[in-house]
């Protein structure tokens, strides 16, 4: 028979295992996201399954060229006012053509993130985030990867042109 001592350190280890799982399966991120948006003052988006149908996970890997484990994008909101952001992290320098901001301001409640590779996209058919009503060059195609965020038919997708976010959304 385990003395009292015994079953007290098991039982502690125990809850602390439960509030870690409890806690990576609510944020759904994993963790080295979560701490590189906690030291931004930014947090998980709580309930992001709590939709009815197939969702995309919130983050995705390999949003640069070379390791898919080098990059990722993932949403987050801000602690401050609760807006949704697209998070854009790195563990390795950025190439020229991929120097935006490291955040995206978005209004809509986020999808389920994928990588758009190889597909070429007029810029026309993108706005500018930080002004919509301003259209992407019309003489200019995507040449790298772009970020899809899709649900329930509706996607956007993010494209960094020039140090500024472009955006195409379509349902």
């Amino acid at each position: 028979m385990l003395n009292n001592r015994l079953k007290l350190q098991m039982m502690t280890c125990m809850a602390v295992l439960i509030a870690i799982c409890s806690t990576v399966l609510a944020c759904n991120l994993p963790g080295d996201f979560v701490e590189f948006a906690e030291k931004k003052g930014l947090s998980p988006i709580e309930g992001f399954f709590d939709r009815p149908g197939m969702i995309e996970a919130p983050f995705v890997y390999g949003y640069l060229p070379g390791e898919k484990e080098d990059s990722a994008a993932f949403w987050a909101k801000a602690k401050s006012d609760g807006e949704f952001l697209l998070v854009v992290w790195a563990s390795v320098d950025f190439p020229p053509e991929y120097s935006c901001s490291e955040t995206i301001p978005w209004r809509n409640f986020p999808g389920g993130l994928s990588i758009v590779d190889g597909e070429r996209m007029p810029l026309a058919d993108f706005v500018y985030v930080s002004d919509p009503s301003k259209a992407g060059p019309a003489d200019k195609s995507t040449t790298h990867n772009s970020i899809m965020s899709y649900y329930d038919g509706v996607e956007a997708i993010f494209y960094c042109h020039e140090g500024h976010w472009l955006v195409r959304q379509r349902d």
